[in-house]
Protein backbone atom coordinates (compact mmCIF):
# COMPACT_ATOMS: atom_id res chain seq x y z
CA UNK A 1 0.00 0.00 0.00
CA UNK A 2 1.14 3.57 -1.12
CA UNK A 3 1.02 5.93 2.47
CA UNK A 4 0.38 9.31 1.31
CA UNK A 5 -1.10 11.06 4.34
CA UNK A 6 2.23 12.27 5.76
CA UNK A 7 1.90 14.75 8.25
CA UNK A 8 5.03 16.53 9.96
CA UNK A 9 6.03 16.90 13.97
CA UNK A 10 3.96 20.02 15.25
CA UNK A 11 6.45 22.46 16.00
CA UNK A 12 9.74 20.40 15.50
CA UNK A 13 12.28 21.41 12.44
CA UNK A 14 13.29 18.55 10.67
CA UNK A 15 16.61 18.79 11.80
CA UNK A 16 15.81 18.12 15.02
CA UNK A 17 13.17 15.23 14.49
CA UNK A 18 15.75 12.75 15.36
CA UNK A 19 16.41 14.00 19.26
CA UNK A 20 12.73 14.83 19.08
CA UNK A 21 11.57 10.78 18.03
CA UNK A 22 14.47 9.64 20.90
CA UNK A 23 12.81 11.79 23.49
CA UNK A 24 9.00 10.33 22.71
CA UNK A 25 10.20 7.00 22.13
CA UNK A 26 12.22 6.70 25.44
CA UNK A 27 8.99 8.68 27.11
CA UNK A 28 6.98 5.88 25.99
CA UNK A 29 9.59 2.80 27.02
CA UNK A 30 9.93 4.21 30.36
CA UNK A 31 5.98 5.29 31.33
CA UNK A 32 4.05 2.92 29.63
CA UNK A 33 1.40 5.80 29.43
CA UNK A 34 -1.97 4.99 28.04
CA UNK A 35 -2.73 6.65 24.50
CA UNK A 36 -4.80 9.47 27.04
CA UNK A 37 -1.27 10.24 29.59
CA UNK A 38 0.88 10.02 26.36
CA UNK A 39 -1.56 12.42 23.95
CA UNK A 40 -1.32 14.77 27.02
CA UNK A 41 2.28 14.57 27.24
CA UNK A 42 2.64 15.76 24.07
CA UNK A 43 0.36 18.78 23.93
CA UNK A 44 2.63 19.76 27.24
CA UNK A 45 5.49 19.46 24.85
CA UNK A 46 3.55 21.70 21.91
CA UNK A 47 4.11 18.45 19.12
CA UNK A 48 0.80 17.29 19.34
CA UNK A 49 -1.96 18.33 17.07
CA UNK A 50 -5.67 17.22 17.47
CA UNK A 51 -6.84 17.31 13.49
CA UNK A 52 -4.05 14.89 13.08
CA UNK A 53 -3.92 13.04 15.92
CA UNK A 54 -3.97 9.43 13.97
CA UNK A 55 -1.63 10.04 11.43
CA UNK A 56 0.54 11.40 13.76
CA UNK A 57 0.47 8.31 15.26
CA UNK A 58 1.28 6.54 12.26
CA UNK A 59 4.32 8.46 11.48
CA UNK A 60 5.33 8.31 14.39
CA UNK A 61 5.07 4.36 14.69
CA UNK A 62 2.99 4.28 17.51
CA UNK A 63 -0.23 2.43 18.71
CA UNK A 64 -3.42 4.29 20.40
CA UNK A 65 -3.74 1.58 22.68
CA UNK A 66 -3.35 1.47 25.96
CA UNK A 67 -0.46 1.14 26.75
CA UNK A 68 0.93 3.07 23.99
CA UNK A 69 2.59 0.19 21.34
CA UNK A 70 5.83 1.14 19.90
CA UNK A 71 6.81 -0.47 15.75
CA UNK A 72 10.36 -2.03 16.17
CA UNK A 73 12.00 0.54 14.25
CA UNK A 74 11.01 3.39 17.33
CA UNK A 75 13.08 1.16 19.66
CA UNK A 76 15.90 1.47 17.48
CA UNK A 77 15.93 4.99 17.01
CA UNK A 78 15.52 4.89 21.19
CA UNK A 79 18.91 3.19 20.98
CA UNK A 80 20.43 4.69 18.70
CA UNK A 81 23.31 7.14 20.09
CA UNK A 82 24.87 8.36 17.12
CA UNK A 83 22.48 11.17 15.19
CA UNK A 84 23.63 10.40 11.46
CA UNK A 85 22.55 6.83 12.35
CA UNK A 86 19.56 7.44 13.89
CA UNK A 87 18.76 10.08 10.75
CA UNK A 88 19.61 6.90 8.12
CA UNK A 89 16.91 4.63 10.42
CA UNK A 90 14.44 7.71 9.68
CA UNK A 91 15.18 7.66 6.19
CA UNK A 92 15.12 4.16 5.25
CA UNK A 93 11.82 3.85 7.04
CA UNK A 94 10.65 6.45 4.63
CA UNK A 95 11.55 4.96 1.67
CA UNK A 96 9.57 1.50 2.60
CA UNK A 97 6.31 3.34 3.19
CA UNK A 98 6.15 4.39 -0.48
CA UNK A 99 8.96 3.40 -2.21
CA UNK A 100 7.25 4.48 -5.60
CA UNK A 101 7.36 8.04 -4.46
CA UNK A 102 10.98 8.09 -3.31
CA UNK A 103 12.10 6.24 -6.49
CA UNK A 104 10.59 9.12 -8.29
CA UNK A 105 11.63 12.38 -6.19
CA UNK A 106 15.00 10.96 -5.98
CA UNK A 107 16.10 10.00 -8.90
CA UNK A 108 14.38 13.38 -10.40
CA UNK A 109 17.07 14.83 -7.76
CA UNK A 110 19.72 13.15 -9.48
CA UNK A 111 22.51 15.19 -11.08
CA UNK A 112 24.60 12.96 -12.26
CA UNK A 113 21.90 10.95 -14.27
CA UNK A 114 19.96 13.46 -16.15
CA UNK A 115 18.78 14.83 -12.60
CA UNK A 116 18.87 18.40 -11.51
CA UNK A 117 18.36 20.14 -7.70
CA UNK A 118 14.75 20.99 -7.24
CA UNK A 119 12.15 22.98 -5.26
CA UNK A 120 9.67 21.72 -3.38
CA UNK A 121 6.41 22.93 -5.75
CA UNK A 122 8.60 21.36 -8.60
CA UNK A 123 8.70 17.87 -6.97
CA UNK A 124 5.10 18.38 -6.01
CA UNK A 125 4.02 19.73 -9.41
CA UNK A 126 6.03 16.27 -11.23
CA UNK A 127 4.12 13.76 -8.25
CA UNK A 128 1.04 15.65 -9.49
CA UNK A 129 1.34 15.45 -12.80
CA UNK A 130 0.38 12.70 -15.80
CA UNK A 131 4.39 11.44 -15.40
CA UNK A 132 3.43 10.11 -11.71
CA UNK A 133 1.58 6.68 -11.84
CA UNK A 134 0.94 6.24 -8.41
CA UNK A 135 -1.49 7.43 -5.84
CA UNK A 136 -1.20 11.33 -4.98
CA UNK A 137 -0.37 13.05 -2.00
CA UNK A 138 -1.80 16.62 -1.19
CA UNK A 139 0.53 19.42 -1.28
CA UNK A 140 0.68 19.49 2.79
CA UNK A 141 1.06 15.64 3.25
CA UNK A 142 4.28 16.26 0.45
CA UNK A 143 5.38 19.14 2.23
CA UNK A 144 5.07 16.65 5.38
CA UNK A 145 7.06 14.01 3.24
CA UNK A 146 9.89 16.82 2.25
CA UNK A 147 10.52 17.47 6.22
CA UNK A 148 10.79 13.60 6.73
CA UNK A 149 13.13 13.17 4.11
CA UNK A 150 15.06 16.07 5.38
CA UNK A 151 15.03 14.61 9.12
CA UNK A 152 15.77 11.41 7.00
CA UNK A 153 19.56 12.59 5.54
CA UNK A 154 18.14 11.88 2.13
CA UNK A 155 17.88 15.42 0.68
CA UNK A 156 20.45 18.34 1.42
CA UNK A 157 19.58 22.20 0.81
CA UNK A 158 21.57 23.53 -2.18
CA UNK A 159 21.19 27.02 -2.13
CA UNK A 160 17.47 27.76 -1.73
CA UNK A 161 16.63 23.94 -3.87
CA UNK A 162 16.98 20.45 -2.74
CA UNK A 163 19.33 17.90 -3.79
CA UNK A 164 20.90 14.28 -2.81
CA UNK A 165 22.89 13.30 0.14
CA UNK A 166 25.22 10.50 0.38
CA UNK A 167 22.95 8.46 2.07
CA UNK A 168 20.39 8.99 -0.68
CA UNK A 169 22.93 7.89 -3.43
CA UNK A 170 23.22 4.83 -1.11
CA UNK A 171 19.55 3.91 -1.83
CA UNK A 172 19.84 5.24 -5.32
CA UNK A 173 20.78 1.77 -6.97
CA UNK A 174 17.54 -0.31 -4.86
CA UNK A 175 15.32 2.53 -6.21
CA UNK A 176 16.28 2.40 -9.58
CA UNK A 177 15.89 -1.44 -9.61
CA UNK A 178 12.42 -0.89 -8.92
CA UNK A 179 10.06 -1.68 -11.96
CA UNK A 180 7.35 0.41 -11.57
CA UNK A 181 4.62 -1.82 -13.77
CA UNK A 182 5.55 -4.79 -11.77
CA UNK A 183 5.10 -2.84 -8.13
CA UNK A 184 2.02 -1.38 -9.36
CA UNK A 185 0.49 -4.70 -10.61
CA UNK A 186 1.86 -7.09 -7.30
CA UNK A 187 -0.12 -3.68 -5.35
CA UNK A 188 -3.38 -4.44 -7.13
CA UNK A 189 -2.57 -8.28 -6.45
CA UNK A 190 -2.38 -7.75 -2.62
CA UNK A 191 -5.69 -5.41 -2.89
CA UNK A 192 -7.45 -7.93 -5.06
CA UNK A 193 -6.48 -10.97 -2.82
CA UNK A 194 -9.89 -12.40 -1.22
CA UNK A 195 -10.06 -12.52 2.77
CA UNK A 196 -10.74 -15.90 3.52
CA UNK A 197 -12.46 -16.62 6.67
CA UNK A 198 -13.07 -19.91 8.50
CA UNK A 199 -16.79 -21.26 7.86
CA UNK A 200 -19.02 -21.39 10.81
CA UNK A 201 -19.73 -24.22 11.63
CA UNK A 202 -22.46 -25.46 14.33
CA UNK A 203 -21.05 -26.62 17.71
CA UNK A 204 -22.08 -30.24 18.09
CA UNK A 205 -24.72 -30.88 20.78
CA UNK A 206 -22.97 -33.59 23.09
CA UNK A 207 -25.01 -35.99 24.92
CA UNK A 208 -25.04 -35.57 28.18
CA UNK A 209 -22.59 -38.05 29.63
CA UNK A 210 -23.27 -40.74 32.55
CA UNK A 211 -21.67 -39.83 35.98
CA UNK A 212 -18.86 -41.51 35.86
CA UNK A 213 -16.93 -42.02 39.24
CA UNK A 214 -13.23 -40.79 38.54
CA UNK A 215 -10.83 -43.20 40.25
CA UNK A 216 -6.90 -41.78 41.24
CA UNK A 217 -4.34 -43.03 39.27
CA UNK A 218 -0.41 -42.77 40.19
CA UNK A 219 1.37 -40.43 37.87
CA UNK A 220 4.85 -40.54 37.41
CA UNK A 221 7.26 -37.30 37.43
CA UNK A 222 7.26 -34.31 39.50
CA UNK A 223 4.29 -33.10 38.05
CA UNK A 224 1.88 -35.28 39.51
CA UNK A 225 0.19 -33.25 41.45
CA UNK A 226 -1.31 -31.16 38.64
CA UNK A 227 -2.14 -33.33 35.99
CA UNK A 228 -5.75 -34.61 36.25
CA UNK A 229 -7.14 -37.99 36.02
CA UNK A 230 -8.28 -38.81 32.85
CA UNK A 231 -11.36 -41.32 32.07
CA UNK A 232 -12.87 -42.67 29.42
CA UNK A 233 -15.78 -40.04 29.26
CA UNK A 234 -15.42 -37.32 31.78
CA UNK A 235 -14.30 -34.38 30.30
CA UNK A 236 -10.70 -32.82 30.61
CA UNK A 237 -10.24 -29.80 32.97
CA UNK A 238 -7.11 -28.04 32.25
CA UNK A 239 -6.27 -26.27 35.44
CA UNK A 240 -5.39 -23.02 35.27
CA UNK A 241 -1.69 -21.49 37.19
CA UNK A 242 -1.92 -18.80 40.01
CA UNK A 243 1.73 -18.33 39.54
CA UNK A 244 3.08 -14.68 38.50
CA UNK A 245 4.93 -14.68 35.15
CA UNK A 246 8.56 -14.19 35.42
CA UNK A 247 10.34 -12.09 32.95
CA UNK A 248 12.68 -14.94 32.15
CA UNK A 249 14.68 -13.79 28.65
CA UNK A 250 17.58 -16.02 29.63
CA UNK A 251 18.46 -18.92 26.60
CA UNK A 252 17.51 -22.25 28.15
CA UNK A 253 21.20 -24.31 27.49
CA UNK A 254 21.55 -27.49 28.69
CA UNK A 255 21.32 -27.83 32.34
CA UNK A 256 19.10 -25.07 32.75
CA UNK A 257 16.58 -26.74 35.17
CA UNK A 258 18.74 -29.09 37.25
CA UNK A 259 18.37 -28.43 41.13
CA UNK A 260 21.45 -28.06 42.73
CA UNK A 261 22.28 -28.84 45.67
CA UNK A 262 22.90 -25.99 48.81
CA UNK A 263 26.24 -24.17 47.90
CA UNK A 264 29.73 -24.26 49.55
CA UNK A 265 30.75 -20.27 49.12
CA UNK A 266 34.34 -20.89 49.22
CA UNK A 267 36.42 -19.51 46.62
CA UNK A 268 36.69 -21.97 44.26
CA UNK A 269 32.92 -22.43 44.01
CA UNK A 270 33.06 -18.98 43.66
CA UNK A 271 35.40 -18.64 40.76
CA UNK A 272 33.01 -21.81 39.41
CA UNK A 273 29.89 -19.75 39.60
CA UNK A 274 31.44 -16.26 37.66
CA UNK A 275 32.38 -18.78 35.15
CA UNK A 276 29.08 -19.87 34.65
CA UNK A 277 27.51 -16.35 34.53
CA UNK A 278 30.29 -15.16 32.22
CA UNK A 279 29.24 -18.43 29.96
CA UNK A 280 25.89 -17.42 30.29
CA UNK A 281 26.27 -13.83 29.46
CA UNK A 282 28.00 -14.88 25.94
CA UNK A 283 24.98 -16.61 24.92
CA UNK A 284 22.29 -14.01 26.66
CA UNK A 285 20.40 -12.53 23.68
CA UNK A 286 19.05 -9.63 25.35
CA UNK A 287 22.12 -7.93 26.96
CA UNK A 288 22.76 -4.47 26.58
CA UNK A 289 25.83 -2.91 27.70
CA UNK A 290 27.42 0.85 28.61
CA UNK A 291 28.29 2.44 25.11
CA UNK A 292 30.84 4.96 25.22
CA UNK A 293 31.84 5.02 21.76
CA UNK A 294 30.76 8.41 20.74
CA UNK A 295 34.07 9.35 23.77
CA UNK A 296 36.68 7.80 22.29
CA UNK A 297 38.59 10.34 21.46
CA UNK A 298 38.85 11.83 24.74
CA UNK A 299 41.82 11.54 25.39
CA UNK A 300 43.36 13.68 22.05
CA UNK A 301 40.57 15.88 22.00
CA UNK A 302 40.17 18.42 25.28
CA UNK A 303 36.31 19.22 24.20
CA UNK A 304 35.54 15.08 24.45
CA UNK A 305 37.78 15.09 27.36
CA UNK A 306 34.72 17.87 29.24
CA UNK A 307 32.24 15.53 27.74
CA UNK A 308 33.43 12.30 29.29
CA UNK A 309 33.75 13.33 32.81
CA UNK A 310 29.94 15.22 32.89
CA UNK A 311 29.16 11.42 31.37
CA UNK A 312 30.63 10.38 34.13
CA UNK A 313 29.43 12.58 37.36
CA UNK A 314 25.88 12.43 35.94
CA UNK A 315 25.88 8.65 36.07
CA UNK A 316 27.84 8.70 39.20
CA UNK A 317 25.12 10.50 40.76
CA UNK A 318 22.49 7.51 39.91
CA UNK A 319 20.69 9.41 36.69
CA UNK A 320 20.02 6.92 33.90
CA UNK A 321 22.35 6.59 31.32
CA UNK A 322 20.25 6.91 28.05
CA UNK A 323 19.12 10.43 29.46
CA UNK A 324 22.97 11.19 30.31
CA UNK A 325 23.82 11.02 27.00
CA UNK A 326 20.92 12.30 25.48
CA UNK A 327 21.53 15.61 27.26
CA UNK A 328 25.59 15.69 27.12
CA UNK A 329 24.73 15.56 23.40
CA UNK A 330 22.62 18.44 23.84
CA UNK A 331 24.98 20.27 25.61
CA UNK A 332 27.60 19.33 23.52
CA UNK A 333 25.69 20.54 20.21
CA UNK A 334 25.20 24.06 22.19
CA UNK A 335 29.08 24.61 22.79
CA UNK A 336 29.03 24.51 26.14
CA UNK A 337 31.93 21.26 26.29
CA UNK A 338 33.59 23.19 23.27
CA UNK A 339 33.69 26.85 25.19
CA UNK A 340 35.22 24.87 28.39
CA UNK A 341 37.87 23.55 26.51
CA UNK A 342 38.72 27.00 25.47
CA UNK A 343 38.24 28.33 28.75
CA UNK A 344 35.37 30.69 28.19
CA UNK A 345 32.27 30.92 29.77
CA UNK A 346 29.79 28.30 29.00
CA UNK A 347 26.54 29.77 30.14
CA UNK A 348 25.44 31.03 26.97
CA UNK A 349 25.60 27.25 25.71
CA UNK A 350 24.23 26.29 28.79
CA UNK A 351 20.77 28.77 28.23
CA UNK A 352 20.60 27.58 24.79
CA UNK A 353 20.87 23.74 26.13
CA UNK A 354 18.39 24.34 29.31
CA UNK A 355 15.73 26.13 26.49
CA UNK A 356 15.44 23.02 24.96
CA UNK A 357 15.04 20.46 28.22
CA UNK A 358 12.33 18.14 27.64
CA UNK A 359 11.44 17.12 31.49
CA UNK A 360 12.40 17.89 35.10
CA UNK A 361 15.40 15.30 34.95
CA UNK A 362 16.69 17.29 31.87
CA UNK A 363 17.05 20.46 33.43
CA UNK A 364 18.53 19.20 36.51
CA UNK A 365 21.01 17.34 34.24
CA UNK A 366 22.10 20.28 32.38
CA UNK A 367 22.51 22.59 35.72
CA UNK A 368 24.90 20.06 37.02
CA UNK A 369 27.18 21.44 34.24
CA UNK A 370 28.16 23.92 36.04
CA UNK A 371 30.16 21.75 38.24
CA UNK A 372 32.68 21.41 35.37
CA UNK A 373 33.12 25.33 35.84
CA UNK A 374 34.98 25.24 38.81
CA UNK A 375 36.80 21.78 37.94
CA UNK A 376 37.77 22.56 34.13
CA UNK A 377 41.81 23.06 35.18
CA UNK A 378 41.63 19.76 37.31
CA UNK A 379 39.85 17.94 34.52
CA UNK A 380 42.33 19.08 31.72
CA UNK A 381 45.04 18.71 33.73
CA UNK A 382 44.11 14.89 35.07
CA UNK A 383 46.65 12.52 32.95
CA UNK A 384 45.36 8.58 33.14
CA UNK A 385 48.57 7.38 32.16
CA UNK A 386 50.89 8.91 35.28
CA UNK A 387 49.22 6.31 37.53
CA UNK A 388 49.92 2.66 38.28
CA UNK A 389 47.58 1.35 40.72
CA UNK A 390 43.89 1.09 40.16
CA UNK A 391 42.77 2.09 43.79
CA UNK A 392 44.92 5.37 43.75
CA UNK A 393 43.51 6.63 40.60
CA UNK A 394 39.79 5.94 41.65
CA UNK A 395 40.74 8.31 44.83
CA UNK A 396 43.06 10.99 42.78
CA UNK A 397 39.91 10.96 40.57
CA UNK A 398 37.64 11.65 43.61
CA UNK A 399 39.52 13.65 45.30
CA UNK A 400 40.77 16.12 42.65
CA UNK A 401 38.09 16.21 40.05
CA UNK A 402 34.85 15.39 41.11
CA UNK A 403 35.79 16.66 44.82
CA UNK A 404 33.70 13.61 46.76
CA UNK A 405 30.27 14.89 45.58
CA UNK A 406 30.59 12.42 42.53
CA UNK A 407 29.12 9.34 44.01
CA UNK A 408 30.15 6.44 41.44
CA UNK A 409 31.56 9.43 38.92
CA UNK A 410 35.37 8.22 39.26
CA UNK A 411 34.38 4.66 38.65
CA UNK A 412 32.47 5.66 35.74
CA UNK A 413 35.21 7.83 34.52
CA UNK A 414 37.66 5.45 34.27
CA UNK A 415 35.53 2.79 32.29
CA UNK A 416 35.07 5.71 29.68
CA UNK A 417 39.24 5.72 29.41
CA UNK A 418 39.30 2.36 29.43
CA UNK A 419 37.16 1.77 26.70
CA UNK A 420 39.13 4.84 25.08
CA UNK A 421 42.75 2.59 25.64
CA UNK A 422 43.59 5.23 28.13
CA UNK A 423 44.17 2.28 30.93
CA UNK A 424 47.15 0.33 31.12
CA UNK A 425 46.63 -3.16 32.04
CA UNK A 426 47.27 -2.87 35.95
CA UNK A 427 44.18 0.06 35.76
CA UNK A 428 41.81 -2.16 34.43
CA UNK A 429 39.94 -2.74 37.77
CA UNK A 430 39.00 0.40 38.18
CA UNK A 431 36.72 0.35 34.85
CA UNK A 432 34.50 -2.04 37.28
CA UNK A 433 31.28 0.27 38.18
CA UNK A 434 30.02 -1.31 41.93
CA UNK A 435 26.39 0.21 40.99
CA UNK A 436 23.94 -0.66 44.58
CA UNK A 437 21.92 -3.07 41.97
CA UNK A 438 25.24 -4.93 40.96
CA UNK A 439 26.42 -5.16 44.48
CA UNK A 440 22.61 -6.61 45.70
CA UNK A 441 23.73 -9.27 43.28
CA UNK A 442 27.10 -9.98 43.78
CA UNK A 443 25.97 -10.20 47.56
CA UNK A 444 23.18 -12.64 46.91
CA UNK A 445 25.40 -14.63 45.07
CA UNK A 446 28.22 -15.05 47.54
CA UNK A 447 31.12 -12.49 45.84
CA UNK A 448 30.78 -10.07 48.68
CA UNK A 449 29.39 -9.77 52.00
CA UNK A 450 27.67 -6.65 51.97
CA UNK A 451 25.96 -4.65 49.97
CA UNK A 452 26.18 -1.06 51.62
CA UNK A 453 29.52 1.09 51.60
CA UNK A 454 29.73 3.46 54.40
CA UNK A 455 32.53 5.61 52.28
CA UNK A 456 34.47 6.10 48.83
CA UNK A 457 37.04 3.63 50.92
CA UNK A 458 34.71 0.66 50.92
CA UNK A 459 33.44 1.19 47.66
CA UNK A 460 36.58 1.09 46.09
CA UNK A 461 37.43 -2.19 48.12
CA UNK A 462 34.37 -3.73 46.74
CA UNK A 463 34.67 -2.78 43.42
CA UNK A 464 38.35 -4.40 43.28
CA UNK A 465 37.16 -7.81 44.27
CA UNK A 466 34.33 -7.39 41.78
CA UNK A 467 36.64 -6.62 39.21
CA UNK A 468 38.79 -9.63 40.13
CA UNK A 469 35.70 -12.14 39.09
CA UNK A 470 34.41 -9.82 36.01
CA UNK A 471 36.55 -8.05 34.27
CA UNK A 472 36.26 -6.20 30.60
CA UNK A 473 35.84 -9.86 28.68
CA UNK A 474 32.73 -10.39 30.53
CA UNK A 475 31.42 -6.53 29.90
CA UNK A 476 32.49 -5.97 34.05
CA UNK A 477 29.32 -5.31 36.39
CA UNK A 478 26.77 -5.56 33.61
CA UNK A 479 25.90 -9.42 33.80
CA UNK A 480 25.36 -8.79 37.97
CA UNK A 481 23.27 -5.66 36.60
CA UNK A 482 20.87 -8.00 34.02
CA UNK A 483 20.62 -11.00 35.80
CA UNK A 484 17.70 -9.87 38.33
CA UNK A 485 15.62 -9.20 34.61
CA UNK A 486 16.45 -12.62 33.14
CA UNK A 487 16.15 -15.02 36.25
CA UNK A 488 13.98 -12.97 38.64
CA UNK A 489 16.68 -12.73 40.83
CA UNK A 490 15.43 -11.25 44.48
CA UNK A 491 15.79 -12.08 47.99
CA UNK A 492 13.47 -14.52 49.35
CA UNK A 493 13.87 -16.41 45.60
CA UNK A 494 11.40 -19.04 45.77
CA UNK A 495 13.07 -20.26 42.13
CA UNK A 496 15.76 -22.21 44.03
CA UNK A 497 15.37 -25.72 42.32
CA UNK A 498 15.41 -24.15 38.39
CA UNK A 499 18.25 -22.19 38.96
CA UNK A 500 21.48 -23.05 37.53
CA UNK A 501 23.69 -20.85 39.76
CA UNK A 502 24.69 -21.00 43.37
CA UNK A 503 23.36 -18.51 45.13
CA UNK A 504 22.87 -17.58 49.20
CA UNK A 505 19.50 -18.07 48.52
CA UNK A 506 19.94 -22.11 48.46
CA UNK A 507 21.83 -22.06 51.52
CA UNK A 508 20.17 -23.92 53.90
CA UNK A 509 19.77 -21.40 56.49
CA UNK A 510 17.72 -19.08 54.23
CA UNK A 511 15.22 -21.16 52.69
Amino acid sequence: MQKIDFVEIPGVKPKDYFLTLRQIYKHVMSHSPTYKEFRRWMREKGWWDKEQADALMAMLGLSTTDPVGMEPFTREIADEMDEDKGKHVIGRRLIELNPLLAKYCIESMDVENDGRIQSTRELFKMIDSFIYPGEKPTLPAFNAWMAWAEAGDLVRLIGIRWGLSAFARENLPKLKAIDVDEFLEDEEEEDAAPIFSPPETAAPVAEEPPPVQATPQPVAGPQAAHEPTITDNAPIEVPRSEAAPVPVQAPQFPGFYMVFQAPALDKAALKQSAASVCDWWSRYPAKRTLNFGVLKDMGQDLTTKFHAFYVALCMGRGNDYSKVMMTAGALRSAGVFDSLAKGKSPMAGLKRAYQGAWDMQSAALIESAVFLIGQANAIKAFDFGSFQDPKALLNALDTQVFQGTGGLAPFVAARVAHDAGLLAQDLVAAAFIPFFAVRQQAFRMGFIDHIYCNNFHELVQTAMVLAGYFGPDCAFEQPLMQMPAAFGCAFNCGRQAGCPFTCREKQAYNV
